[in-house]
């Protein structure tokens, strides 16, 4: 069972509702990115969530008694991420979260969906895959 605010439950007994992914990564050098696919950026509990296109076609997660293991492949295309930025290795083992926010009340919370580690970052044609 997901751990969310009574405000968040009302609004999802309702028959219309909105909800947006917002992605937040940290670095091993402390450094924070955070993307959402809202049409505009979100300020959610301090931290900026840039608007722009993720591509998470593949989503699945696996879970047994003994591992929870997670496979993610978001495609970011993003100029002010540079290859020099992903070649460093900072992206090795970063912490990666990914919710559901309510873009009308965000003091509602959020809905956690997963949290993991990344396991490789790839470039290619200047595109930056997560997985």
């Amino acid at each position: 069972m997901r751990n969310i605010s009574d405000s968040f439950k009302n609004y999802l007994e309702n028959d219309s509702i909105i909800l947006k992914k917002c992605f937040k990564i940290k670095l091993k050098n402390g450094t924070v990115l955070a993307f959402t696919d809202f049409s505009e950026d979100i300020e959610f509990e301090g931290v900026s969530y840039k608007s722009f296109g993720i591509d998470n076609k593949k989503y699945s997660n696996f879970s047994d008694i003994i591992t929870d293991d997670m496979e993610v492949i978001a495609t970011i295309d993003d100029s002010n991420i540079k290859k020099e930025f992903i070649l460093s290795n900072d992206f090795d083992d970063a912490e990666i979260d990914i919710f559901f926010v309510n873009t009308e009340h965000l003091d509602y919370g959020s809905i956690i969906l997963t949290s993991g580690f990344i396991d490789s970052v790839s470039i290619v044609e200047d595109r930056i895959f997560l997985i």
